[in-house]
């Protein structure tokens, strides 16, 4: 009788063992993203660092990144459409690449940014630098006595925690940053259609936006001014109808 009952539970616990099989994936389970992944070069060959990356899905954002300082980056997206890379850096020609995700193509790219879209006069440049930081003492007087414009510190910069240039006006209420369907923001005082006037370092940046001369890690100051009511003199050009100055001044790394 034992041998019998012996024989029967293992017969039940084979039974058990084809009752329950390995449960199957959830339907609803959440589609794997897609990568892209590359290096930025110049044209020399080397690496180039800072690089902003954008992945555009049907025109809109679907995600963004940095190049490291070896020039490496990688985006991903779950959407689907026609897919493309911004690719951008302050001293060089944007691009705009189609990809194919999911193609061999997309795990390895290799782009290399072009010649820089304008190259400054030399002489000017070291003339406005011989003047040895007296741009700071510049700013921070105009920051105390002319309330006409808004003015941003380094450590005001620091504390925003963001990217683009644009982003530090975004509270500024003169101001409108605007996404373009190309993932580019663009910055307009109040009404106006066309962009302020752009000044880098004492030097007029002609038919620019403010996030292609400069990232806000670059930023040492900034002077924004919504009218030419209180422009100093040395910025002071009526050539796009008074909508607005932004003077740029960057940091020494």
């Amino acid at each position: 009788m034992r041998r019998s009952l012996s024989g029967i539970c293992g017969v039940v616990g084979v039974a058990a063992v084809l009752i329950f099989p390995p449960a199957a994936p959830a339907s609803g389970q959440a589609r794997a993203s897609r990568a892209v992944h590359g290096v930025v070069l110049d044209s020399a060959g080397a690496p180039v660092g800072a690089v902003e990356v954008r992945l555009l899905v049907g025109g809109a954002v679907a995600d963004s990144a940095r190049t490291a300082t070896d020039g490496l980056f990688r985006v991903a997206t779950e959407a689907s459409g026609m897919t493309e890379l911004f690719v951008r850096r302050l001293g060089f020609q944007p691009r705009t690449i189609p990809v194919v995700l999911g193609d061999a193509s997309a795990d390895s790219m290799r782009i290399v940014l072009g010649a820089p879209v304008a190259r400054l006069e030399e002489l000017r440049v070291e003339a406005e630098r011989s003047m040895g930081g007296d741009w700071l003492r510049g700013f921070n007087q105009r920051k105390a006595t002319n309330s006409f414009g808004r003015y941003l510190t380094r450590d005001s910069v620091v504390a925003r925690h963001v990217l683009h240039a644009s982003d530090l006006l975004r509270r500024y209420p003169a101001a409108r940053v605007i996404l373009l369907r190309d993932g580019r923001f663009i910055v307009r005082m109040r009404s106006c259609m066309v962009p302020p006037l752009l000044w880098v370092d004492g030097v007029r940046v002609p038919q620019a936006e403010l996030d292609e001369v400069t990232q806000a890690d670059d930023i040492a100051g900034m002077e924004v001014y919504a009218s030419m009511a209180g422009v100093p003199a040395q910025f002071m050009d009526r050539s796009n109808g008074g909508c607005g100055t932004i003077v740029v001044w960057t940091r020494t790394r």
